[in-house]
């Protein structure tokens, strides 16, 4: 079994207890405490969020692991939940479809037939299932009504066992949609990250399997890493050498630009035990950077605090060492107390400065004795410097525990981005019910304005720039409106927070120039003014 899988489950048959948000967070991020929503079904492994009826209102897809859970068992196909959005983020209770296989884990979202309707392709870990033998692993196909209904699954072979994680892109530029699966292997032996090519009505060729570089591999993600326009695969590799050297390792694998991909070229990942992989340009330069969670630090030899590994990108598909930033962790009360490992990141910016933050999940707070949880799940945030950089993390409960995975999206049509956490169960995993958390995204700043002219002392006609410069830092291409007196006199738009604009006067006089911003999704309203001096 997969070790992370193992140590999950481990967790989860035993009790848990919610948590709050830490007190006293910073005003420059904040989200509201956690809103739960049931999932329909036990052991709610990751989410994903899509419109999914096309009318501008977000749904939540979560996968629910089997159909019937309990301390001891899981029983029943694996299955994926829709939660339809109300568009204020808030949901509609959960509709469940079963994946047509077992032990479902990972859910991606895309277009996959070319009707414009979002289609579900879900990762299982079995494909059959019968007298506790498991019979390969699969990809389950649903594909999408266009009102947030779902035909029935059809499965095709990952090409290698355990599924774990899934992924959509288009990985030949032909305008379809291909599926990327993990494969971890069993007992982490013989892993592989499997191709399945797409046929363009939602249908799929067998899979082409290729070694990841490491073991037991753990999660996927596509995008350009070198800059040629051909997307890459990026695997996150739980470890070495079949986890008899816990380094996480990151597997980098080419492509061909024909759905094909070159032998994977790896980096350690920063941390023990890989499990999650994400890509962002972090420092705003064009180039993909890979953010990595780690279940537990470095060297630590045991389940203590997990780290978040950032490979900065050199732009021609190669990286730098791994970074590490510790998660949060509040340690525990005993001798044998010890802080969890995280598991599945995001990356986008959370509070509007145009840098991208990481937003990673912890399984709970705090383990007691080596084999539960004493707290909720968490959701720790780290905010980007713009450098490649993180700050320390700020923490909020996920709404349930484990905490497993995230998805970061504008819930509630705010202009902010909110989240959605699938956690496992949610206050008792004896009787469990798999728990969508959802955390509204309430960051709002009291903006400042100071405009600047030049020259001042101006002369009659002579041209004068006026500089709005307006703080926390805005989003390029916001306009910021002048005024002489009361009468408009034109606009700028901002680059890295500062706005122009150059005009001339007519006449000599004493002029009162004010420069208003109107606001943001994350901003409120200012306005800053300047006494403009003009002779003659």
């Amino acid at each position: 079994m997969n070790p992370r899988l193992f140590s999950l489950l481990r967790i989860i048959t035993f009790a848990m207890f919610l948590a709050v948000p830490a007190a006293g967070q910073p005003p420059h991020t904040k989200f509201a405490s956690a809103v739960a929503y049931g999932s329909g079904g036990p052991y709610s492994y990751s989410v994903a969020v899509a419109d999914l009826r096309s009318n501008g209102q977000l749904d939540l897809v979560v996968t629910n692991y089997c159909q019937i859970g309990g301390q001891d068992s899981c029983q029943g196909t694996g299955e994926v939940a829709v939660l339809l959005g109300n568009g204020d983020g808030t949901f509609q209770p959960a509709v469940v479809y079963s994946t047509g296989a077992y032990f479902a884990t990972f859910v991606a979202v895309g277009d996959l037939n070319s009707d414009g309707i979002p289609d579900l392709v879900v990762a299982d870990q079995c494909v059959s299932y019968v007298q506790n033998e498991c019979t390969g692993s699969g990809v389950s196909v649903l594909l999408g009504n266009g009102d947030g209904t779902f035909q029935s699954a059809v499965t095709y072979g990952s090409g290698g066992y355990p599924a774990y994680s899934v992924a959509v892109g288009d990985l030949r530029g032909n305008g379809i949609l291909d599926l990327v699966v993990t494969n971890a292997g069993f007992e982490c032996d013989d892993p592989s990250v499997g191709v399945l090519l797409g046929n363009g009505d939602g249908t799929f060729q067998p899979a082409v399997t290729y070694d990841t570089g490491g073991s037991c591999a753990a999660s996927v993600a596509v995008g350009d890493v070198n800059g040629d326009g051909i997307p890459d695969l990026i695997v996150a590799n739980y470890c070495y050498d079949n986890c008899g050297y816990p380094n996480g390792l990151v597997g980098v694998l080419l492509g061909n630009g024909d759905g094909t991909f070159q032998p994977a070229v790896t980096y350690d990942s920063g941390g023990e035990f890989a499990d999650s992989v994400a890509l962002g340009d972090l420092r705003g330069n064009g180039i993909v950077d890979v953010v990595v969670a780690n279940e537990w630090a470095d060297g630590t030899g045991g389940w203590k605090h997990g780290e978040v590994g950032v490979l900065l990108g050199n732009g021609d598909g190669a990286f730098q060492p791994a970074v590490s930033y510790a998660a949060h962790g509040n340690g525990g009360t005993g001798s044998s107390d010890v802080e969890p490992g995280i598991g599945s990141l995001a990356v986008a910016d959370v509070n509007g400065d145009g840098i991208p933050d990481v937003v990673v999940v912890e399984p709970c707070d705090v383990v007691k004795d080596h084999v539960y949880c004493v707290s909720s799940g968490e959701v720790n945030v780290f905010l980007g410097n713009g450098d490649g950089t993180f700050q320390s993390p700020i923490t909020y409960g996920s709404g349930g525990a484990p905490a497993s995975a995230l998805a970061i999206a504008d819930l509630n049509g705010d202009g902010r981005p909110d989240l959605a956490v699938a956690n496992m169960c949610s206050t008792s995993c004896s009787n469990p019910e798999g728990i969508a958390g959802v955390l509204l995204n309430e960051t709002y700043y009291a903006s400042k304005t100071v405009l600047a002219s030049s020259p001042n002392p101006s002369q009659v006609n002579q041209t004068v720039t006026f500089t709005a410069t307006i703080t926390p830092g805005v989003s390029n291409g916001e306009v910021v409106t002048f005024y002489n007196g009361k009468t408009e006199i034109g606009t700028g738009t901002t680059t890295n927070g500062v706005a122009t604009l150059s005009t001339s006067f007519s006449s000599a006089g004493k002029f009162t120039i004010k420069a208003s911003y109107p606001g943001d999704a994350f901003r409120k309203p200012s306005s800053g003014s300047v006494k403009q001096v003009v002779t003659q």
